[in-house]
């Protein structure tokens, strides 16, 4: 089973408990490892595949784009095996994308909804 530090989706930071940091295994690692897929840009890490080529937000949004950006993303994680559904709205007054989707995994199924920051454009 997969394991992995907890990180705090509001502020990145590694969530701890009495001086020791807390872990997090099973399906919520996978939903825990997809979400950091979602928020983080592609090509702003080591590997420049890695990530969520925003670029669906550029000249307007493009909802087609939109939605085959975020699945070729959440793909990323080896576990995934399908995603029947997702849906992507964008809410500029809030600068964020919300992303909802169903996920298939080696360990189950995930509902995830995501916010993801546009001044993360690529």
């Amino acid at each position: 089973m997969s394991k992995d530090l907890m990180i705090d989706q509001d502020t990145g930071d590694l969530v701890m408990e009495n001086g020791s940091p807390v872990f997090v295994e099973g399906l919520d690692e996978v939903a825990q490892a997809i979400a950091l897929i979602l928020t983080t840009p592609q090509g702003s890490f080591l590997d420049t595949d890695y990530g969520l080529d925003m670029s669906f937000l550029t000249g307007g949004f493009d909802q087609k784009m939109a939605i085959a950006n975020v699945e070729e993303a959440i793909k990323q994680d080896e576990r995934v095996q399908d995603v029947p559904s997702v849906e992507v709205e964008p809410d500029y007054d809030a600068g964020v994308v919300t992303i909802t989707a169903q996920i298939v995994t080696t360990m189950g199924n995930i509902n995830m909804e995501q916010e993801v920051n546009t001044d993360a454009l690529n």
